[in-house]
């Protein structure tokens, strides 16, 4: 038999163990009510956000976009257009400097609103001319679409296309004038010469116009540049 003090710290060590095993069930018991109310927490936090999102876009939804307010915005990033032909500043020059503005940018508006728009950023001038060359139409009567090709025609080169041609293969670098811009002038004179749709006879018209080199021929070559 167990000397009687062994007994005793037999029995000492029983109750420390088992208060450490209620301790440990006690500890367990907290961490998985934490873990649950922590899981509990980020539920509620993702409903939140989920209840979020769609009230906004039930907003965006039934709330329609004032059309003003981005006309504003956008037109005040959109430079005035002034007709000046001979500088090459024509209305097809200016409107493909925007013409994403307003394919993506002006997407949110109406037809009617881009219209506009597009109007309002003609200068006076340019603005008097084209109402005055619709009439007795409106602008509100035309597409947006229809609004631009009028315009464009309004408001185009004064060059003859014989003259463009004539003037692409006659074009010369200047002394002073750099490789770079040089380049970029005969690239926009080489599109604008429109080859795919040069006939044969139109060819040799534009051949028989660049003969005439001599001063003598200067008044035929110009009346022949301005030929359509």
């Amino acid at each position: 038999m167990s000397p009687p003090h062994q007994a005793r710290t037999d029995v000492i060590i029983m109750q420390i163990l088992q208060q450490l095993q209620q301790q440990q069930a006690v500890t367990n018991q907290l961490l998985q009510q934490h873990r649950e109310s922590a899981q509990q927490q980020q539920g509620f936090l993702q409903q939140q956000e989920h209840a979020f999102r769609n009230a906004m876009s039930a907003i965006q939804v039934t709330v329609p976009p004032n059309p003003e307010v981005i006309l504003d915005s956008l037109a005040g990033n959109i430079r005035e257009f002034q007709y000046d032909p001979e500088n090459q500043i024509t209305f097809a020059a200016w409107y493909a400097r925007y013409k994403d503005l307003f394919a993506k940018d002006a997407e949110r508006i109406d037809d009617e609103a881009k219209v506009r728009l597009l109007l309002r950023r003609l200068g006076t001038n340019e603005h008097y001319r084209y109402v005055s060359y619709i009439l007795p139409g409106a602008p509100k009567d035309f597409t947006f679409q229809d609004t631009v090709s009028k315009l464009k025609g309004l408001f185009g080169t004064k060059e003859s296309t014989v003259k463009k041609r004539y003037s692409t293969l006659t074009v010369s670098k200047a002394a002073t004038e750099d490789y770079v811009p040089f380049a970029c002038r005969v690239n926009k004179m080489c599109v604008e010469f429109e080859l795919s749709k040069l006939s044969e006879q139109h060819f040799k018209y534009l051949m028989f116009v660049c003969g005439m080199k001599s001063e003598c021929d200067a008044e035929v070559r110009t009346r022949l540049l301005r030929q359509k």
